[in-house]
C-alpha cells in the first residue's frame, strides 16, 4: 500500500496520475489521483474571478488573481466562536473580545492586529495553514500575540484566512462590472452609496 499526501494551496485542485517505480515483475504501478484538493471553502464565502482593474481606478492595470471573500462582514458571533475556541484549547492567541449589537451583527471594537490574529486562529481552527507570521528568535512563527510587525515577505497569500489586499477589495466591490468607474456607471450619487462628499 502506498499513501500519497498533497498539501494544496488555495484555489488549487489536483487530478491526474502518479507513476511509482516498482521492482515487481509487472513494472511501474500507476496510482490514479482524483478529488484531492484544498480544504473545502467555508460557508458564506464567494469566489471573485481574477482580472485587471480598469481605467479610472487608482490601481488601474493591476492584475488580481481569483480569490474567495466573505459575502458578509464577520459577525460578533463568528468572532466569539473563534476566540472561544482559541482560549478553550490554549492556542496562545491574545484575541480581543470585540463587541457587536448582536450575534449576527458585524463585530466592532477590534483593530487591525486583532483581525489578523483572528484570521490565523480561524485558519487553525478549521485545519488550514495560517497566513500571517512574525520573526521571533530569527525564525518565522505564527502571529498570535501583541501588536508586532507582520513580515509581509512571509505572508502565505494562498493559505488560510487573511484580509483582502487593496486591489482584491476593489475587485470585489466592483461586483463583476468592468469598463466603468463605479458598478452603476462613471458617476455616483447619494441615492446609490452612503459617502461624504465636498460641495
Amino acid at each position: 500500500n502506498v499513501t500519497v499526501t498533497f498539501t494544496p494551496t488555495a484555489l488549487q485542485a489536483y487530478s491526474g496520475n502518479i507513476t511509482v517505480n516498482s521492482n515487481a515483475a509487472g513494472g511501474p504501478v500507476a496510482l490514479a489521483v482524483s478529488g484531492v484538493g484544498e480544504v473545502p471553502p467555508s460557508a458564506n464565502m464567494v469566489t471573485v474571478t481574477g482580472g485587471t482593474l480598469p481605467q479610472g481606478s487608482g490601481l488601474a492595470g493591476q492584475v488580481v488573481a481569483a480569490f474567495r471573500i466573505g459575502k458578509y462582514e464577520v459577525t460578533w458571533g463568528e468572532w466569539k466562536s473563534v476566540r472561544d475556541w482559541a482560549v478553550t484549547n490554549n492556542k496562545g492567541y491574545d484575541l480581543a473580545y470585540g463587541y457587536g449589537k448582536g450575534e449576527n451583527f458585524p463585530v466592532t471594537d477590534v483593530n487591525w492586529y486583532d483581525v489578523v490574529k483572528w484570521c490565523n486562529a480561524r485558519s487553525e481552527m478549521e485545519g488550514r495553514i495560517p497566513a500571517y507570521y512574525v520573526i521571533s528568535a530569527n525564525k518565522p512563527v505564527v502571529y498570535k500575540t501583541g501588536q508586532g510587525d507582520v513580515n509581509y515577505s512571509l505572508v502565505k497569500w494562498n493559505a488560510g484566512y487573511r484580509l483582502p489586499t487593496e486591489a482584491e477589495w476593489e475587485k470585489a466591490a466592483r461586483g463583476g462590472f468592468s469598463g466603468r468607474r463605479f458598478p452603476r456607471g462613471n458617476t455616483i450619487n447619494h441615492s446609490q452609496a452612503n459617502y461624504y462628499a465636498y460641495p
